[in-house]
């Protein structure tokens, strides 16, 4: 029932529906058939690929669609950011939402990151210390935003990304929350924790050649 066998995100809203993103469209599970949600209904949304998806804290899906098109789907209503609101056009890799209800944007190699707050956009970059290299956002579990960067781990304070940590970066980096306080680290096969005031732990190492796309940590603690 997927309209596309390669699925980009999964979310479920508190009314027990899964929502799956896949590079053919928008389709909501009800544990026994997948109903389409025709994004190419929406006004300005010129393809209905879903590249990656965010829910947030108050029930909005978030949608990033293809050349850097960005949709928050409410209950009734669909509002679109893009270039026009002041959106890069290269596609965003992934949402990361703070305690205040930013929405947070990260492109990958670019030296760009991006918020949405109560519907105006705002870019940084260089000058609030963003370095190059690849990266991944996350939110601690008291809802910091967390950059990692050029091998540099950072925390957004004061309008600024303030490098807490150093570790050793290739191509391929994630973070995730830890639940007791900072941050999950992969880059490469290796695997690493960070909490802030303290050292960087090696807590492991991945097979030859396996990647992380996604790290999640579970309610024992475990990653």
């Amino acid at each position: 029932g997927l309209p596309d066998n390669d699925v980009s995100g999964i979310a479920q809203t508190t009314d027990g529906f899964l929502w799956v993103g896949t590079k053919a469209g928008l389709v909501r599970f009800d544990g026994a058939r997948f109903d389409e949600f025709s994004l190419l209904n929406i006004e300005n949304v010129p393809s209905g690929g879903v590249r990656t998806l965010l829910l947030d804290k108050s029930g909005r899906l978030w949608l990033s669609m293809d050349r850097g098109i960005v949709v928050c789907v409410q209950s009734t209503t669909a509002k679109v950011f893009s270039s026009d609101e002041g959106l890069p056009t290269t596609q965003l890799q992934v949402f990361a939402e703070d305690a205040d209800g930013g929405i947070w944007m990260s492109y990958g190699g670019r030296r760009t990151i991006a918020c949405i707050k109560d519907g105006h956009v705002t870019l940084l970059g260089e000058n609030e210390g963003i370095p190059s290299g690849q990266s991944w956002i996350a939110t601690d579990s008291k809802g910091q935003l967390w950059l990692a960067k050029g091998g540099h781990l950072s925390v957004f304070r004061k309008g600024k990304f303030e490098s807490l940590q150093e570790f050793p970066q290739v191509d391929s980096v994630r973070i995730a929350a830890a639940s007791k306080g900072g941050m999950w680290i992969s880059s490469g096969t290796k695997i690493w924790k960070y909490e802030e005031g303290g050292q960087l732990q090696t807590m492991g190492e991945l097979p030859p050649g396996v990647l992380a796309t996604t790290l999640k940590e579970d309610h024992t603690g475990a990653l």
